[in-house]
């Protein structure tokens, strides 16, 4: 806050006349009679007379925006899929085209992935083979029962035993990775290897980067992306925190604002461009593409007490921002909850339309008092 102080002081005392794009001159008074508009407490407060900077009033918080942001709509997570090989695969089969609509769960690719016929034959080796070994093992305990059969031998059966369920559930754990089970060991090498890869979710295909026997590498780009609709989220930048009670709009070219709730927002600024990230929702459904780039406008609630001035209005006093007030002719201390360009939002004992002196620095240094 400390900061953001010094910055407004530092705009009061140095950019002289920031103010008066907006400012009004009302002179307190005209003519001989000036003196006598002056305060007749014994030199008290300021005299207006003598004040050569103009008078402004104080606007209303909801009448423009405080804030402009750039942002983006935002696709939710369960409303954009990847279709991706998790091994790498041979394209064998293309079901879709770009700007077609899926379902989820439909046929997307197929593919041949050679590691997964490995692991699907495997797995069924290993199943014949625990399969003789079990037959084998009950065999001898039969004997064993009668005294026909050795130790040894029982024990070599088991060992084997043992190498066929880890040989097995090694080929099952690669099934698993590829979004398998283990039963489709069988499917997979029914059909010769061939797998479907299907869309995770429903919505339009808006990409497809695979091409008819092309080897395809796990770790490079996804075969295809599809993207549904589905309540977007919106992120945008702002370049100060806003204020507390404030009220955003999304706006995207020439359509209506939309009002937007404020979800969340990042604990510290991007130190790459000193913006701070927020994330805002719609009520209502937003009838924009995920992706769309647009403003969303920051305003602050008539009832917050909040008012508008210009930023040269305020000025440090014993390290608090002040304004001078023409309805008490002294210094009154307001909080300051934001500023944008040339305007600073405020609270304190100000209502709309009160008026403060446009350059408070000025103000002051002619009545005598200074900045500290």
């Amino acid at each position: 806050m400390s900061g953001l102080l010094l910055a407004l002081a530092g705009c009061g005392l140095v950019i002289a006349g920031c103010g008066q794009g907006t400012a009004t001159a009302t002179p307190a008074a005209e003519g001989k009679g000036a003196e006598a508009a002056a305060p007749a407490a014994g030199g008290e407060g300021l005299s207006r007379a003598s004040a050569p900077t103009p008078w402004v009033k104080a606007r209303a918080a909801g009448e423009q925006a405080l804030l402009e942001a750039p942002a983006v709509v935002l696709a939710p997570p369960e409303a954009a899929g990847a279709v991706s090989a998790p091994f790498a695969a041979r394209v064998m089969r293309i079901h879709v085209q770009p700007g077609q609509e899926i379902a989820q769960g439909a046929p997307v690719i197929d593919v041949l992935m050679p590691e997964l016929i490995g692991a699907s034959g495997a797995y069924a080796a290993a199943g014949t083979r625990l399969a003789a070994y079990r037959r084998r093992k009950a065999q001898l305990d039969g004997l064993r029962a009668d005294g026909l059969a050795k130790l040894s031998e029982i024990g070599e059966v088991e060992a084997q035993i043992a190498d066929a369920e880890a040989s097995q559930q090694i080929a099952a754990a690669t099934l698993r990775s590829a979004g398998m089970g283990p039963g489709s060991a069988g499917q997979v090498l029914a059909s010769g290897g061939k797998v479907t890869l299907r869309s995770p979710v429903s919505g339009v295909v808006t990409e497809l980067r695979a091409t008819l026997g092309e080897m395809r590498d796990p770790s490079g780009e996804p075969l295809a992306r599809v993207v549904g609709a589905g309540a977007a989220r919106v992120e945008a930048r702002v370049a100060t925190r806003p204020p507390e009670g404030a009220r955003y709009d999304l706006v995207i070219g020439a359509a209506s604002p939309v009002p937007l709730k404020k979800v969340a927002q990042a604990p510290a600024v991007d130190a790459r461009d000193g913006t701070l990230k927020i994330w805002l929702e719609a009520d209502v459904a937003l009838n924009a593409p995920h992706g769309a780039l647009g403003k969303v406008r920051v305003r602050v609630a008539s009832e917050s007490g909040a008012v508008v001035v210009p930023a040269a209005a305020l000025a440090l006093q014993d390290g608090h921002a002040i304004v001078v007030a023409r309805k008490t002719g002294q210094p009154l201390p307001v909080t300051v909850l934001t500023t944008a360009g040339a305007d600073a939002l405020i609270q304190g004992e100000l209502t709309e339309g009160d008026e403060v002196a446009a350059e408070a620095a000025r103000a002051l240094a002619q009545d005598g008092e200074g900045v500290p």
